[in-house]
């Protein structure tokens, strides 16, 4: 951004306010500035929340395991218990079918998790791309006013010949003006000559 403000500034200075495509330069520098303020704050959020899943999935997975480690070993009690303990083995089972539900609960929540994964890499690859955007109107912005700067010197080399030969056509003016009054001053005085001539006759 400073590499902006500093385009902007001596563009400026040059009492240049528009680019070449007609937009304001501090219109320009607000968008750009908006553009980095929104993607920030987007990236901002998707990485807390990744982190957060990211937190939650990781105890899931333990929590899958203990809960698998759990089934595995009451499987093995409603066996061994199974001809003696009817009652016991019902609530064993209703237990291991809870647990199973809450193992396929957590890999649907594990498969949620993989979906979040890939849109915050689209997400990554939009702002990769917005930030090729934006380096790119950088480069235009200062290739514009590198041909502006040119332009003006340009302009300032124009000026000073024209004022050069302005200054020599008011001379040869000039002198020219000097030139007709001698003449029109010699003219009255023949004239005179002439009409007093003319009188004394």
């Amino acid at each position: 951004m400073e590499q902006i403000r500093g385009l902007i500034n001596e563009s400026e200075e040059k009492k240049f306010k528009k680019s070449i495509f007609g937009f304001d330069k501090k219109e320009i520098f607000e968008h750009i500035d908006a553009l980095e303020n929104n993607f920030r704050n987007s990236i901002y959020n998707y990485e807390k929340k990744l982190s957060e899943q990211a937190n939650a999935l990781t105890m899931a997975l333990r929590e899958k395991e203990t809960l698998a480690e759990k089934a595995a070993e009451l499987d093995k009690q409603v066996k061994i218990l199974s001809v003696d303990v009817d009652q016991h083995k019902s609530l064993l089972v209703a237990e291991n079918n809870a647990l199973k539900e809450r193992i396929q609960a957590l890999e649907e929540y594990e498969s949620k998790n993989e979906l979040l994964l890939n849109e915050m890499i689209g997400l990554k690859t939009r702002c990769e791309y917005a930030e090729a955007e934006r380096q790119s109107l950088l480069e235009t912005i200062k290739e514009k006013d590198e041909v502006i700067s040119e332009q003006c010197k340009q302009n300032a080399q124009a000026e000073r010949v024209l004022k050069i030969e302005t200054e020599k056509i008011k001379a040869q003016y000039e002198s020219v003006r000097k030139i007709q009054l001698l003449n029109i001053q010699s003219l009255k005085e023949n004239l005179s000559k002439i009409t007093y001539t003319v009188e004394q006759l």
